[in-house]
């Protein structure tokens, strides 16, 4: 049985009380699949096409993203992150992603190369402005691996 103890109930509190139990209830991952959770629901969207997967605000790059949202998506394999669009709010206390468990990315930011080790991307937005969002995509196959150096040439 879990248990939570909320002091300050403010709606800052409420959301990370909401993050750390959806993060919890997410199913574990078999290798190479994906695993969303969003708050509320359709917050984030999730697309793959081929070898390639995209994880998006909602409405991006027509709509701007909703307030108060949480999205988690697990699973993610550890290629080069590429962004197609970023744009949050320009401050790491409102709306943000994140990638594994502390890289930052906020305002025209994104992480453009970054390889998710831990294979986890989180967004979060506040209840106040909203912007176009984001959409990140990555290579769901890992590349291969680089062929080992040749052996050194004897000594004459």
């Amino acid at each position: 049985m879990l248990h939570y103890e909320v002091l300050d109930a403010t709606p800052a509190s409420l959301q990370q009380l909401q993050s750390s139990v959806v993060d919890i209830l997410l199913p574990r991952v078999a290798q190479g699949e994906l695993a969303l959770s969003t708050l509320p629901r359709g917050a984030c969207e999730l697309s793959r096409q081929g070898d390639t997967a995209c994880f998006q605000s909602a409405g991006w790059p027509t709509t701007d993203y909703v307030d108060d949202a949480s999205c988690i998506l697990r699973g993610v394999p550890s290629t080069p992150l590429r962004v197609e669009g970023f744009q949050t709010e320009a401050s790491p206390q409102t709306d943000y992603l994140v990638v594994d468990y502390g890289k930052f990315f906020y305002g025209t930011s994104g992480p453009v190369g970054v390889i998710p080790r831990e294979g986890v991307l989180r967004w979060r937005s506040d209840n106040a402005n909203t912007a176009q969002g984001f959409r990140v995509c990555f290579a769901m196959s890992q590349p291969p691996p680089l062929s080992p150096p040749p052996p050194p040439l004897p000594s004459p």
